[in-house]
């Protein structure tokens, strides 16, 4: 196998672009982290970016929070069903 193949591979080994990390890996590196032992070998062999880790840890020493945040949805409505429907009969 040479060079080209290995690389290859590894590439394909790493994460793709965005992929969220699970709450079970942050906890992992929190708990090393606390340790005090090399969590940057570990997000390694999670395969996530050095910068990601260290922005997770980041995120627990400054708010205290393990899990990502919930993403924001839809934005709530301030009419009813009914009221939207009513509106649309006058604007006819």
């Amino acid at each position: 196998m040479n060079s080209l193949d290995i690389q290859q591979q590894l590439a394909d080994q790493r994460r793709g672009r965005y992929v969220r990390v699970s709450d079970v890996d942050r906890r992992l590196l929190i708990d090393t982290y606390k340790k005090g032992e090399d969590f940057i070998a570990l997000a390694k062999k999670l395969n996530i970016k050095r910068s990601t880790a260290r922005s997770i840890l980041r995120t627990f020493i400054d708010e205290g929070r393990v899990s990502a945040k919930q993403r924001a949805g839809t934005r709530l409505r301030f009419i009813t069903e009914d009221e939207a429907e009513m509106i649309r009969e006058m604007k006819r």
